[in-house]
């Protein structure tokens, strides 16, 4: 090849990457629609989360209290942060906006150095999201969302604009799949923790019935701060039903737990306390769930025995979940006896 096809071949080439040079700068120029930020941040926030959740499960924060809020928020705030600001600096954007095909980039369109985007997260999370708190993020969405529509740039954009690739319809299913297939995927603990109520089915021992009673417990206990009904756990803690020196368990000879008895005295001119019921109900409970192949919740099954504990003072004699609950009361020398006879029903009879 002499010179001078070497330097047509070079043109060429140059010419060629100014083409695609001017062509990513023309996509890079558009004009940014405020439904395209909405929803990368929407994305943005739910990938995180997702990514969260598993530590969530694991760390025991999913039940209900202001102490278990306040520490996912400080958590899912910072993680974020963290994110926002990496994403920014090495790849150019978070995936919600590579999903949507937005890029945050310097006044010379290259990648954001990290301390330029530690400073713009700042100010996105703090101005933008309202520290991803649920009720302030709403607000400051709905106001940025103004603001672009009115054309004026916001406080963490000035050195960072957002610009704007070139965005098919097919693109945003994919982007929707995909962060939903994400989510479901970080939800998979708390979906195996709730369809698998205890942790043996079937024929089980007096120590995997323990086992199963303290997941129980857990599970009972978490549903009442759902209600918001107050309780000691102190309690519970401290009076575990299969410890108890009124509780018998009924086994056969191989030593595989058929039910139990439980006995329990209510002095006379006193209420049945809330919380000593709440023992048997767990008892029977823990049974229900070790019913083998029987998936039925706990709350499902014990709203069928809801009538042993509202009327405690009177006999019952109830089949349900698997179990048969027979339930009676009698006067004896220092109150009321309440006794539970609590057994697998027989084939036929569920």
């Amino acid at each position: 090849m002499d010179t001078g096809e070497r330097e047509s071949s070079v043109n060429d080439l140059n010419g060629q990457s100014a083409v695609r040079t001017h062509k990513r700068t023309k996509e890079m120029t558009a004009r940014v629609s405020p439904a395209r930020r909405f929803f990368a941040r929407v994305f943005d926030m739910v990938i995180v989360l997702a990514g969260l959740l598993p530590v969530y499960h694991f760390a025991g924060l999913l039940s209900l209290s202001v102490h278990n809020y306040i520490l996912i928020q400080v958590i899912y705030t910072g993680v974020f942060f963290v994110y926002d600001s990496l994403m920014n600096s090495i790849a150019g954007g978070t995936c919600g906006k590579m999903l949507l095909g937005l890029a945050v980039a310097g006044e010379t369109k290259s990648h954001l150095g990290i301390g330029m985007s530690f400073v713009r997260s700042l100010l996105f999370i703090t101005a933008g999201t309202g520290l991803l708190i649920p009720p302030l993020t709403v607000v400051t969405a709905v106001i940025c969302f103004i603001v672009k529509l009115n054309g004026k740039t916001l406080p963490w954009e000035g050195k960072a604009p957002v610009y704007a690739h070139h965005i098919t319809g097919l693109r945003v299913a994919w982007s929707t799949l995909l962060v939903t297939v994400i989510l479901l995927v970080g939800m998979i603990p708390s979906i195996i923790s709730y369809l698998r109520l205890v942790p043996h089915t079937g024929d089980i021992t007096e120590e995997e019935f323990r086992e199963d009673y303290d997941v129980i417990e857990g599970k009972y206990l978490a549903s009442l701060d759902d209600t918001g009904r107050a309780y000691d756990p102190s309690f519970y803690a401290s009076n575990k039903l299969y410890n108890m020196q009124e509780f018998r368990f009924n086994t056969d000879g191989n030593g595989i737990v058929k039910g139990f008895t439980y006995a329990d005295v209510v002095p006379f001119g006193k209420e049945y306390e809330t919380q000593r019921r709440d023992l048997a109900v767990m008892g029977i409970t823990t049974l229900i769930a070790s019913v083998k192949a029987n998936r039925t919740t706990y709350n499902f099954s014990i709203s069928n025995f809801s009538a042993v504990f509202e009327r405690p003072f009177e006999d019952h004699d109830i089949t349900s979940g698997g179990v048969r609950v027979v339930h009676t009361s009698k006067k004896g020398l220092d109150g009321q006896l309440v006794i539970y006879e609590v057994s697998f029903a027989e084939e036929g009879n569920q």
